[in-house]
């Protein structure tokens, strides 16, 4: 089972809807060119083996770019944000769901983001 053949990205009150350019083995990527940027989300997910443990964990990433093109003197740019479980196979579904709910409650305050964009730790 895949996402959407589309992914929005609401920013500032406005939706970026971005097209699924390709997929492929537990992987998708999405796209949405604009005259003077670029939006990519990329899904990946894949299983990893924890060198002491020896236990499988499942990695699930979520990446968002923003890409900023070149304008006169300013250069290309690229804003880059992830979110990623990095879980046992083992886990309890229902409690890494809580954790990332609430992980994705924190991420969202503003005052956290603040904090983050200021050093503070």
């Amino acid at each position: 089972m895949a996402f959407s053949a589309t992914f929005t990205w609401t920013i500032n009150a406005v939706a970026k809807i971005l097209n699924r350019v390709k997929e492929m083995d537990y992987a998708s990527e999405y796209r949405l060119y604009e005259t003077d940027g670029m939006y990519q989300v990329f899904i990946r997910h894949n299983d990893r083996v924890d060198p002491v443990s020896k236990e499988t964990y499942l990695r699930h990433n979520l990446e968002f770019r923003h890409i900023i093109y070149a304008s006169g003197s300013t250069p290309e740019r690229t804003n880059k944000y992830f979110f990623v479980y990095d879980v046992p196979r083992a886990g309890a579904l229902a409690q890494i769901g809580y954790e990332a709910a609430e992980f994705g409650s924190k991420a969202n305050l503003t005052s956290l983001q603040t904090d983050l964009l200021n050093y503070l730790s």
